[in-house]
Protein backbone atom coordinates (compact mmCIF):
# COMPACT_ATOMS: atom_id res chain seq x y z
CA UNK A 1 0.00 0.00 0.00
CA UNK A 2 2.74 2.26 0.86
CA UNK A 3 4.42 1.35 -2.76
CA UNK A 4 1.20 2.40 -3.76
CA UNK A 5 0.86 5.26 -2.59
CA UNK A 6 4.18 6.12 -3.31
CA UNK A 7 3.71 5.12 -7.10
CA UNK A 8 0.67 7.78 -7.37
CA UNK A 9 2.36 10.14 -5.93
CA UNK A 10 5.19 9.63 -8.13
CA UNK A 11 2.13 9.56 -10.72
CA UNK A 12 0.99 12.62 -9.81
CA UNK A 13 4.03 14.42 -9.40
CA UNK A 14 5.02 13.04 -13.06
CA UNK A 15 1.95 14.62 -14.13
CA UNK A 16 2.79 17.67 -12.86
CA UNK A 17 5.92 17.54 -14.17
CA UNK A 18 4.29 16.77 -17.32
CA UNK A 19 1.77 19.78 -16.95
CA UNK A 20 4.71 22.34 -16.09
CA UNK A 21 6.75 21.18 -18.84
CA UNK A 22 4.09 21.48 -21.04
CA UNK A 23 3.03 25.02 -19.79
CA UNK A 24 6.74 25.62 -20.09
CA UNK A 25 7.52 24.82 -23.46
CA UNK A 26 3.98 26.63 -24.45
CA UNK A 27 4.68 29.97 -22.61
CA UNK A 28 8.34 29.66 -23.96
CA UNK A 29 6.76 28.85 -27.75
CA UNK A 30 4.15 31.76 -26.94
CA UNK A 31 6.87 33.71 -26.15
CA UNK A 32 8.60 33.27 -28.95
CA UNK A 33 6.28 33.51 -31.69
CA UNK A 34 4.86 36.90 -30.15
CA UNK A 35 8.68 38.41 -30.24
CA UNK A 36 9.06 37.56 -34.06
CA UNK A 37 5.09 39.16 -34.66
CA UNK A 38 6.31 41.89 -32.83
CA UNK A 39 9.68 42.19 -34.69
CA UNK A 40 7.33 42.32 -38.10
CA UNK A 41 5.13 44.48 -37.13
CA UNK A 42 7.64 46.66 -36.08
CA UNK A 43 9.29 46.63 -39.04
CA UNK A 44 6.27 47.62 -40.76
CA UNK A 45 5.66 50.64 -38.65
CA UNK A 46 9.42 51.90 -38.76
CA UNK A 47 10.71 50.42 -41.69
CA UNK A 48 8.01 49.80 -44.93
CA UNK A 49 5.83 52.71 -44.12
CA UNK A 50 8.28 55.28 -43.65
CA UNK A 51 9.94 54.00 -46.95
CA UNK A 52 6.76 54.10 -48.88
CA UNK A 53 5.88 58.11 -47.37
CA UNK A 54 9.47 58.69 -48.68
CA UNK A 55 8.79 57.50 -52.09
CA UNK A 56 6.09 59.46 -51.93
CA UNK A 57 7.77 62.37 -51.44
CA UNK A 58 10.28 61.63 -53.87
CA UNK A 59 7.84 60.93 -56.61
CA UNK A 60 6.46 64.56 -55.91
CA UNK A 61 10.15 65.81 -56.73
CA UNK A 62 10.50 63.92 -59.67
CA UNK A 63 6.90 65.47 -60.96
CA UNK A 64 8.34 68.83 -59.85
CA UNK A 65 10.97 68.63 -62.26
CA UNK A 66 8.75 68.78 -65.15
CA UNK A 67 7.68 72.39 -63.73
CA UNK A 68 10.45 73.68 -63.43
CA UNK A 69 12.02 72.30 -66.46
CA UNK A 70 9.19 74.20 -68.55
CA UNK A 71 9.91 77.73 -66.67
CA UNK A 72 13.42 77.28 -67.61
CA UNK A 73 12.69 76.68 -71.14
CA UNK A 74 10.20 79.53 -71.07
CA UNK A 75 13.06 82.12 -69.59
CA UNK A 76 13.24 85.30 -71.60
CA UNK A 77 16.25 86.55 -70.12
CA UNK A 78 19.41 85.52 -68.25
CA UNK A 79 19.00 86.45 -64.74
CA UNK A 80 15.54 84.54 -65.23
CA UNK A 81 17.25 81.38 -66.35
CA UNK A 82 19.70 81.06 -63.83
CA UNK A 83 17.13 81.32 -61.44
CA UNK A 84 15.01 79.11 -63.03
CA UNK A 85 18.23 76.51 -63.22
CA UNK A 86 18.93 76.90 -59.75
CA UNK A 87 16.06 75.71 -58.39
CA UNK A 88 15.71 73.05 -60.89
CA UNK A 89 19.53 71.85 -59.82
CA UNK A 90 18.06 72.56 -56.45
CA UNK A 91 15.29 69.75 -57.18
CA UNK A 92 17.77 67.31 -58.92
CA UNK A 93 19.87 67.20 -55.64
CA UNK A 94 16.76 66.80 -53.35
CA UNK A 95 15.75 63.93 -55.35
CA UNK A 96 19.60 62.51 -55.16
CA UNK A 97 19.16 62.93 -51.43
CA UNK A 98 15.95 60.65 -51.30
CA UNK A 99 17.31 57.52 -52.65
CA UNK A 100 17.37 54.77 -49.66
CA UNK A 101 20.08 52.08 -50.03
CA UNK A 102 22.26 50.75 -52.40
CA UNK A 103 19.41 48.17 -54.50
CA UNK A 104 20.23 47.87 -58.63
CA UNK A 105 16.78 50.27 -58.56
CA UNK A 106 18.21 52.48 -56.95
CA UNK A 107 21.82 52.26 -58.81
CA UNK A 108 19.58 52.40 -61.87
CA UNK A 109 17.68 55.52 -60.80
CA UNK A 110 20.66 57.46 -59.92
CA UNK A 111 22.26 56.41 -63.47
CA UNK A 112 18.63 58.12 -64.89
CA UNK A 113 19.15 61.18 -62.80
CA UNK A 114 22.53 61.80 -64.00
CA UNK A 115 21.66 61.66 -67.50
CA UNK A 116 18.27 63.93 -66.42
CA UNK A 117 21.13 65.89 -65.11
CA UNK A 118 23.09 66.28 -68.53
CA UNK A 119 20.16 66.99 -70.92
CA UNK A 120 18.91 69.82 -68.82
CA UNK A 121 22.05 71.21 -68.24
CA UNK A 122 22.18 71.19 -72.61
CA UNK A 123 18.65 72.32 -72.31
CA UNK A 124 20.14 75.48 -70.39
CA UNK A 125 22.58 75.72 -72.79
CA UNK A 126 19.93 76.34 -75.35
CA UNK A 127 17.80 78.24 -73.75
CA UNK A 128 21.08 80.51 -72.85
CA UNK A 129 21.92 80.31 -77.05
CA UNK A 130 18.12 81.54 -77.44
CA UNK A 131 18.17 84.62 -75.67
CA UNK A 132 21.74 85.56 -76.70
CA UNK A 133 20.30 85.02 -80.38
CA UNK A 134 17.32 87.25 -79.84
CA UNK A 135 19.24 89.91 -77.75
CA UNK A 136 21.37 90.31 -80.98
CA UNK A 137 18.35 90.31 -83.53
CA UNK A 138 17.73 93.19 -81.53
CA UNK A 139 20.23 95.08 -81.73
CA UNK A 140 20.39 93.95 -85.77
CA UNK A 141 17.14 95.54 -85.58
CA UNK A 142 17.62 99.01 -84.20
CA UNK A 143 20.42 99.44 -86.22
CA UNK A 144 18.23 98.64 -88.93
CA UNK A 145 15.71 100.93 -88.27
CA UNK A 146 18.40 103.63 -87.19
CA UNK A 147 20.08 103.23 -90.68
CA UNK A 148 16.72 103.34 -92.47
CA UNK A 149 15.60 106.87 -90.63
CA UNK A 150 18.72 107.96 -91.54
CA UNK A 151 18.06 107.30 -95.14
CA UNK A 152 14.39 108.41 -95.21
CA UNK A 153 15.08 111.47 -93.90
CA UNK A 154 18.24 112.00 -96.15
CA UNK A 155 15.73 112.03 -99.61
CA UNK A 156 14.40 115.40 -101.06
CA UNK A 157 11.16 116.25 -101.95
CA UNK A 158 11.36 115.61 -105.58
CA UNK A 159 9.54 113.28 -108.25
CA UNK A 160 12.12 111.32 -108.02
CA UNK A 161 12.81 110.78 -104.30
CA UNK A 162 8.90 110.41 -104.04
CA UNK A 163 9.57 107.14 -106.16
CA UNK A 164 12.59 106.10 -104.09
CA UNK A 165 10.31 106.78 -100.89
CA UNK A 166 7.40 104.76 -102.02
CA UNK A 167 9.96 101.77 -102.58
CA UNK A 168 11.53 102.55 -99.30
CA UNK A 169 8.14 101.89 -97.99
CA UNK A 170 7.26 98.96 -99.21
CA UNK A 171 11.08 97.49 -98.38
CA UNK A 172 9.97 98.42 -94.58
CA UNK A 173 6.44 97.64 -94.53
CA UNK A 174 8.20 93.56 -95.81
CA UNK A 175 11.19 94.12 -93.32
CA UNK A 176 8.56 94.47 -90.55
CA UNK A 177 7.16 91.32 -91.15
CA UNK A 178 10.36 89.63 -90.03
CA UNK A 179 9.81 89.57 -86.83
CA UNK A 180 6.12 88.15 -87.31
CA UNK A 181 7.13 84.72 -89.11
CA UNK A 182 7.58 82.17 -87.42
CA UNK A 183 8.09 79.35 -90.30
CA UNK A 184 11.48 79.46 -91.91
CA UNK A 185 9.90 78.55 -95.47
CA UNK A 186 8.08 81.96 -94.79
CA UNK A 187 11.19 83.92 -93.93
CA UNK A 188 12.79 82.76 -97.16
CA UNK A 189 9.68 83.84 -99.38
CA UNK A 190 10.44 87.42 -97.76
CA UNK A 191 13.87 87.68 -98.16
CA UNK A 192 13.71 86.84 -102.05
CA UNK A 193 11.15 89.66 -102.42
CA UNK A 194 13.47 91.80 -99.91
CA UNK A 195 16.24 91.57 -102.56
CA UNK A 196 13.92 91.94 -105.73
CA UNK A 197 12.58 95.25 -104.43
CA UNK A 198 16.25 96.33 -102.71
CA UNK A 199 17.80 95.63 -106.36
CA UNK A 200 15.09 97.69 -107.88
CA UNK A 201 15.66 100.44 -105.02
CA UNK A 202 19.36 100.54 -106.02
CA UNK A 203 19.13 100.46 -109.42
CA UNK A 204 16.56 103.37 -109.40
CA UNK A 205 19.00 105.32 -107.74
CA UNK A 206 20.89 107.60 -109.74
CA UNK A 207 24.74 107.64 -110.09
CA UNK A 208 25.19 110.83 -108.86
CA UNK A 209 23.44 109.60 -105.34
CA UNK A 210 26.32 108.10 -104.45
CA UNK A 211 25.27 108.38 -100.35
CA UNK A 212 21.65 106.90 -101.37
CA UNK A 213 22.92 104.29 -103.22
CA UNK A 214 25.22 103.57 -100.51
CA UNK A 215 22.93 103.94 -97.83
CA UNK A 216 20.61 101.13 -99.74
CA UNK A 217 23.88 99.07 -100.03
CA UNK A 218 23.88 99.41 -96.16
CA UNK A 219 20.36 98.26 -95.62
CA UNK A 220 20.57 96.04 -97.81
CA UNK A 221 23.28 94.63 -95.73
CA UNK A 222 20.98 94.52 -93.15
CA UNK A 223 18.47 92.95 -94.37
CA UNK A 224 19.25 90.22 -96.02
CA UNK A 225 23.50 89.97 -95.88
CA UNK A 226 25.38 86.64 -94.41
CA UNK A 227 24.24 88.09 -91.04
CA UNK A 228 21.11 89.85 -91.56
CA UNK A 229 18.19 90.07 -90.18
CA UNK A 230 16.71 87.78 -92.03
CA UNK A 231 19.72 85.07 -91.30
CA UNK A 232 19.67 86.34 -87.62
CA UNK A 233 15.91 85.58 -87.74
CA UNK A 234 16.02 82.17 -89.33
CA UNK A 235 19.17 81.19 -86.56
CA UNK A 236 16.77 82.48 -84.26
CA UNK A 237 14.01 79.85 -85.09
CA UNK A 238 16.43 77.11 -85.34
CA UNK A 239 17.76 77.45 -81.96
CA UNK A 240 14.07 77.45 -80.81
CA UNK A 241 13.24 74.02 -82.38
CA UNK A 242 16.24 72.70 -81.08
CA UNK A 243 15.26 74.20 -77.40
CA UNK A 244 11.93 72.62 -77.77
CA UNK A 245 13.48 69.02 -79.05
CA UNK A 246 15.12 68.94 -75.88
CA UNK A 247 12.68 70.29 -73.32
CA UNK A 248 10.49 67.68 -74.37
CA UNK A 249 12.85 64.86 -74.47
CA UNK A 250 13.90 66.11 -71.08
CA UNK A 251 9.85 65.57 -70.17
CA UNK A 252 10.36 62.31 -71.63
CA UNK A 253 13.34 61.45 -69.69
CA UNK A 254 11.22 63.03 -66.38
CA UNK A 255 8.22 60.50 -67.38
CA UNK A 256 10.61 57.47 -67.03
CA UNK A 257 11.60 58.20 -64.11
CA UNK A 258 8.34 59.05 -62.81
CA UNK A 259 7.47 55.39 -63.98
CA UNK A 260 10.21 53.78 -62.74
CA UNK A 261 9.21 55.53 -59.31
CA UNK A 262 5.55 53.83 -59.72
CA UNK A 263 7.00 50.46 -60.41
CA UNK A 264 9.35 51.04 -57.07
CA UNK A 265 6.36 52.01 -55.18
CA UNK A 266 4.26 49.30 -56.30
CA UNK A 267 7.08 46.73 -55.16
CA UNK A 268 7.40 48.37 -51.75
CA UNK A 269 3.86 48.37 -51.30
CA UNK A 270 3.44 44.86 -52.34
CA UNK A 271 6.14 44.13 -49.80
CA UNK A 272 4.54 45.69 -47.21
CA UNK A 273 1.31 43.83 -47.84
CA UNK A 274 3.48 40.30 -47.67
CA UNK A 275 4.62 41.40 -44.48
CA UNK A 276 1.13 41.94 -42.96
CA UNK A 277 -0.08 38.69 -44.28
CA UNK A 278 2.76 36.79 -42.68
CA UNK A 279 1.81 38.73 -39.60
CA UNK A 280 -1.53 37.64 -40.27
CA UNK A 281 -0.31 33.78 -40.70
CA UNK A 282 1.72 33.74 -37.95
CA UNK A 283 -1.04 34.92 -35.30
CA UNK A 284 -3.39 32.15 -36.75
CA UNK A 285 -0.57 29.58 -36.46
CA UNK A 286 0.26 30.26 -33.03
CA UNK A 287 -4.01 30.42 -32.50
CA UNK A 288 -4.08 27.01 -33.65
CA UNK A 289 -1.09 25.17 -31.72
CA UNK A 290 -2.31 26.91 -28.34
CA UNK A 291 -5.81 25.41 -28.51
CA UNK A 292 -4.45 21.70 -29.61
CA UNK A 293 -1.46 22.19 -26.40
CA UNK A 294 -4.67 23.13 -24.66
CA UNK A 295 -6.71 20.23 -24.88
CA UNK A 296 -3.65 18.35 -23.27
CA UNK A 297 -3.02 20.85 -20.67
CA UNK A 298 -7.09 20.76 -20.09
CA UNK A 299 -7.65 22.94 -16.31
CA UNK A 300 -4.30 24.22 -15.92
CA UNK A 301 -4.06 25.23 -19.55
CA UNK A 302 -7.62 26.40 -20.39
CA UNK A 303 -7.81 29.96 -18.44
CA UNK A 304 -4.02 30.96 -19.95
CA UNK A 305 -5.30 29.78 -23.44
CA UNK A 306 -8.39 31.64 -23.03
CA UNK A 307 -6.45 34.69 -21.53
CA UNK A 308 -3.76 34.77 -24.40
CA UNK A 309 -6.98 34.38 -27.24
CA UNK A 310 -8.99 37.44 -25.86
CA UNK A 311 -6.13 39.64 -24.92
CA UNK A 312 -3.64 38.79 -27.61
CA UNK A 313 -4.27 36.46 -30.51
CA UNK A 314 -7.85 37.77 -31.06
CA UNK A 315 -6.36 41.40 -31.39
CA UNK A 316 -3.70 40.94 -33.55
CA UNK A 317 -5.68 38.72 -36.21
CA UNK A 318 -8.41 41.79 -35.55
CA UNK A 319 -5.25 43.93 -36.32
CA UNK A 320 -4.03 42.34 -39.40
CA UNK A 321 -7.84 41.65 -40.91
CA UNK A 322 -8.38 45.05 -40.47
CA UNK A 323 -5.14 45.85 -42.17
CA UNK A 324 -6.03 44.22 -45.07
CA UNK A 325 -8.99 45.58 -45.56
CA UNK A 326 -7.82 48.95 -45.27
CA UNK A 327 -5.38 48.59 -47.99
CA UNK A 328 -8.35 46.72 -49.85
CA UNK A 329 -10.96 49.03 -49.75
CA UNK A 330 -8.58 52.52 -48.97
CA UNK A 331 -10.38 53.10 -46.19
CA UNK A 332 -8.00 54.71 -43.03
CA UNK A 333 -10.43 53.56 -39.68
CA UNK A 334 -8.52 50.51 -37.79
CA UNK A 335 -9.22 50.33 -34.08
CA UNK A 336 -8.14 48.05 -31.40
CA UNK A 337 -9.44 48.36 -27.78
CA UNK A 338 -7.11 48.55 -25.45
CA UNK A 339 -4.42 50.61 -24.17
CA UNK A 340 -1.19 48.53 -25.01
CA UNK A 341 1.60 48.19 -28.03
CA UNK A 342 -1.25 46.71 -30.21
CA UNK A 343 -3.99 49.35 -29.93
CA UNK A 344 -0.77 51.90 -30.34
CA UNK A 345 0.06 50.06 -33.23
CA UNK A 346 -3.58 50.28 -34.40
CA UNK A 347 -3.59 53.98 -33.92
CA UNK A 348 -0.33 54.44 -35.82
CA UNK A 349 -2.05 52.16 -38.91
CA UNK A 350 -4.66 54.51 -38.99
CA UNK A 351 -2.87 57.78 -39.05
CA UNK A 352 -0.27 56.01 -41.39
CA UNK A 353 -3.10 55.22 -43.83
CA UNK A 354 -4.69 58.85 -43.53
CA UNK A 355 -1.30 60.14 -44.25
CA UNK A 356 -0.84 58.27 -47.19
CA UNK A 357 -4.52 59.28 -48.37
CA UNK A 358 -3.99 62.50 -48.08
CA UNK A 359 -0.39 62.60 -50.11
CA UNK A 360 -2.49 60.62 -52.49
CA UNK A 361 -5.18 63.53 -53.24
CA UNK A 362 -2.94 66.09 -52.93
CA UNK A 363 -0.85 64.20 -55.77
CA UNK A 364 -3.32 63.44 -57.48
CA UNK A 365 -4.35 67.38 -57.46
CA UNK A 366 -0.98 68.94 -58.01
CA UNK A 367 -1.04 67.02 -61.48
CA UNK A 368 -4.61 67.92 -62.96
CA UNK A 369 -4.55 71.48 -61.28
CA UNK A 370 -2.58 74.32 -63.01
CA UNK A 371 -0.58 76.22 -59.88
CA UNK A 372 -0.89 79.38 -60.79
CA UNK A 373 -4.72 79.99 -61.83
CA UNK A 374 -6.02 76.98 -59.52
CA UNK A 375 -8.09 75.96 -62.20
CA UNK A 376 -7.79 72.61 -64.32
CA UNK A 377 -4.61 71.96 -65.76
CA UNK A 378 -3.96 70.51 -69.53
CA UNK A 379 -3.47 67.11 -68.40
CA UNK A 380 -7.07 67.23 -66.82
CA UNK A 381 -8.52 68.68 -69.99
CA UNK A 382 -7.49 65.88 -72.10
CA UNK A 383 -8.82 63.59 -69.68
CA UNK A 384 -11.96 65.18 -69.27
CA UNK A 385 -12.67 65.81 -73.68
CA UNK A 386 -12.13 61.66 -74.00
CA UNK A 387 -14.85 61.26 -71.48
CA UNK A 388 -16.77 63.80 -72.89
CA UNK A 389 -16.49 62.46 -76.44
CA UNK A 390 -17.73 58.93 -75.12
CA UNK A 391 -20.62 59.94 -73.71
CA UNK A 392 -21.60 62.16 -76.74
CA UNK A 393 -20.97 59.48 -79.07
CA UNK A 394 -23.17 57.08 -76.68
CA UNK A 395 -26.17 60.10 -76.44
CA UNK A 396 -25.61 61.35 -79.85
CA UNK A 397 -25.11 65.17 -78.51
CA UNK A 398 -23.79 67.98 -79.75
CA UNK A 399 -20.06 68.97 -78.12
CA UNK A 400 -18.72 72.19 -78.42
CA UNK A 401 -15.29 73.35 -77.45
CA UNK A 402 -13.42 76.81 -77.10
CA UNK A 403 -10.22 77.88 -77.51
CA UNK A 404 -9.76 80.99 -75.16
CA UNK A 405 -6.88 83.27 -76.07
CA UNK A 406 -5.80 86.75 -74.86
CA UNK A 407 -4.61 89.23 -77.11
CA UNK A 408 -0.89 90.71 -77.48
CA UNK A 409 -0.44 88.93 -73.41
CA UNK A 410 3.44 88.81 -74.43
CA UNK A 411 3.25 92.80 -75.14
CA UNK A 412 1.38 93.15 -71.75
CA UNK A 413 4.17 91.05 -70.01
CA UNK A 414 6.61 92.92 -71.66
CA UNK A 415 5.32 96.38 -70.38
CA UNK A 416 3.75 95.38 -67.05
CA UNK A 417 5.58 92.79 -65.96
CA UNK A 418 5.31 88.93 -65.41
CA UNK A 419 3.78 89.16 -61.94
CA UNK A 420 1.15 91.55 -63.36
CA UNK A 421 0.75 89.38 -65.82
CA UNK A 422 0.13 86.00 -63.96
CA UNK A 423 -2.69 88.16 -61.46
CA UNK A 424 -3.72 89.36 -65.37
CA UNK A 425 -4.16 85.27 -65.82
CA UNK A 426 -5.64 84.32 -62.64
CA UNK A 427 -8.72 87.13 -63.57
CA UNK A 428 -9.48 85.64 -67.01
CA UNK A 429 -9.26 82.40 -65.36
CA UNK A 430 -11.64 83.44 -62.92
CA UNK A 431 -13.96 85.10 -65.22
CA UNK A 432 -14.15 82.24 -67.85
CA UNK A 433 -14.84 79.95 -64.95
CA UNK A 434 -17.60 82.06 -63.45
CA UNK A 435 -19.47 82.31 -67.43
CA UNK A 436 -19.31 77.97 -67.72
CA UNK A 437 -22.30 78.01 -65.15
CA UNK A 438 -23.17 74.14 -65.52
CA UNK A 439 -21.94 71.46 -63.46
CA UNK A 440 -20.63 69.80 -66.88
CA UNK A 441 -19.54 72.46 -67.94
CA UNK A 442 -15.62 72.64 -67.95
CA UNK A 443 -12.74 75.22 -68.32
CA UNK A 444 -9.23 74.69 -67.97
CA UNK A 445 -5.30 76.74 -68.69
CA UNK A 446 -4.60 75.19 -71.66
CA UNK A 447 -0.41 77.08 -71.40
CA UNK A 448 0.86 79.98 -71.25
CA UNK A 449 -2.48 82.42 -72.19
CA UNK A 450 -4.77 79.94 -73.84
CA UNK A 451 -7.67 78.29 -71.86
CA UNK A 452 -10.18 75.83 -73.13
CA UNK A 453 -13.27 75.33 -72.19
CA UNK A 454 -15.78 72.27 -72.97
CA UNK A 455 -19.67 72.71 -73.01
CA UNK A 456 -21.13 69.00 -73.51
CA UNK A 457 -24.77 69.08 -74.89
CA UNK A 458 -24.11 72.39 -76.71
CA UNK A 459 -25.21 73.05 -80.09
CA UNK A 460 -23.76 75.83 -82.08
CA UNK A 461 -26.25 78.31 -81.66
CA UNK A 462 -25.94 77.91 -77.41
CA UNK A 463 -21.79 77.76 -78.39
CA UNK A 464 -22.11 80.93 -79.55
CA UNK A 465 -23.85 82.51 -77.41
CA UNK A 466 -21.60 81.52 -74.13
CA UNK A 467 -18.28 82.87 -76.41
CA UNK A 468 -19.60 85.70 -76.72
CA UNK A 469 -20.68 85.89 -72.77
CA UNK A 470 -17.40 85.06 -72.30
CA UNK A 471 -15.31 87.76 -74.66
CA UNK A 472 -18.26 90.37 -73.62
CA UNK A 473 -16.78 89.42 -69.70
CA UNK A 474 -13.51 89.82 -70.16
CA UNK A 475 -13.41 93.11 -71.99
CA UNK A 476 -16.22 93.81 -68.68
CA UNK A 477 -13.24 93.65 -66.75
CA UNK A 478 -11.52 96.46 -68.56
CA UNK A 479 -8.06 95.31 -67.23
CA UNK A 480 -5.81 97.90 -68.58
CA UNK A 481 -3.91 97.02 -71.73
CA UNK A 482 -1.66 99.93 -73.11
CA UNK A 483 0.30 98.06 -75.32
CA UNK A 484 -2.72 96.44 -77.07
CA UNK A 485 -3.17 97.16 -81.18
CA UNK A 486 -7.07 97.06 -80.95
CA UNK A 487 -7.95 99.00 -77.82
CA UNK A 488 -6.57 100.14 -74.43
CA UNK A 489 -7.88 97.12 -72.21
CA UNK A 490 -7.16 93.44 -72.32
CA UNK A 491 -9.57 91.30 -74.61
CA UNK A 492 -9.85 87.88 -75.87
CA UNK A 493 -9.94 85.98 -79.02
CA UNK A 494 -12.14 82.76 -79.63
CA UNK A 495 -12.43 79.81 -81.22
CA UNK A 496 -15.50 77.81 -80.94
CA UNK A 497 -16.01 74.42 -82.59
CA UNK A 498 -19.24 72.08 -82.32
CA UNK A 499 -19.59 68.65 -83.58
CA UNK A 500 -22.60 66.52 -83.51
CA UNK A 501 -21.77 62.83 -82.48
CA UNK A 502 -23.71 60.88 -84.97
CA UNK A 503 -21.96 58.06 -86.92
CA UNK A 504 -19.10 59.56 -86.16
CA UNK A 505 -17.62 56.87 -84.01
CA UNK A 506 -14.53 57.57 -85.86
CA UNK A 507 -13.63 60.87 -84.66
CA UNK A 508 -10.76 61.52 -82.29
CA UNK A 509 -9.99 64.06 -79.78
CA UNK A 510 -7.18 65.88 -82.11
CA UNK A 511 -9.39 66.13 -84.99
CA UNK A 512 -11.61 68.07 -82.93
CA UNK A 513 -8.80 70.51 -81.23
CA UNK A 514 -7.35 71.14 -84.60
CA UNK A 515 -10.48 72.55 -86.29
CA UNK A 516 -11.32 74.80 -83.02
CA UNK A 517 -7.51 75.97 -83.50
CA UNK A 518 -8.06 76.90 -86.67
CA UNK A 519 -11.00 79.03 -86.00
CA UNK A 520 -8.92 80.36 -83.27
CA UNK A 521 -6.43 81.31 -85.68
CA UNK A 522 -9.44 82.69 -87.67
CA UNK A 523 -10.07 84.90 -85.08
CA UNK A 524 -6.52 86.24 -84.91
CA UNK A 525 -6.03 86.45 -88.05
CA UNK A 526 -9.62 88.60 -88.94
CA UNK A 527 -8.41 91.52 -86.31
CA UNK A 528 -8.56 89.84 -82.96
CA UNK A 529 -11.27 90.56 -79.88
CA UNK A 530 -13.94 88.48 -81.60
CA UNK A 531 -15.23 85.07 -81.82
CA UNK A 532 -15.07 82.48 -84.80
CA UNK A 533 -17.02 79.50 -85.23
CA UNK A 534 -16.90 75.68 -86.63
CA UNK A 535 -19.34 73.05 -86.68
CA UNK A 536 -19.69 69.94 -88.30
CA UNK A 537 -23.13 68.09 -88.07
CA UNK A 538 -22.89 65.24 -90.95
Amino acid sequence: MISGKKQTIRLFTYAQLIILILFTIVTIFAVYRLSNLGYTLENLANESMPNIAKAASFTNRIQSLSTLTSILTGSTSNPARQLAKQKVDKSIQLVNQSLLGTSDANSYLTRQLATLTQEINELDTLVEQRILQEHMLLKSREKFTYEFSKLFQSINTNIADNKLENKLLDILLLAMQIDQQTRMHALRQIESELAKKLKNAIDGVASSQINTKASLTDIQTHLIGNDGLVTQKIQFLKIVGRTRGRDSFVRNLIANVSSNLDYQNQLTNQSTLQAANKANDSATEYANITVIVGLFSFLLTLGIIYFLYKKIVSRLISLAQQVEMASEHNSTEIHINGNDEISQLAERFSLYLARMKEQESALLNMTLTDPLTAIPNRRAFEAQLKETMAIARRNEWWVSLFLVDIDFFKDYNDHYGHSEGDACLRLVANEIHKIMARNTDFCARFGGEEFVCILPNTNPNGAKLKAEAVRKAIMSLSIPHAKSAIGDTLTVSIGSGSFLFTQHDNWMSDIIFEQTDKALYKAKRNGRNQCDFFAIDE
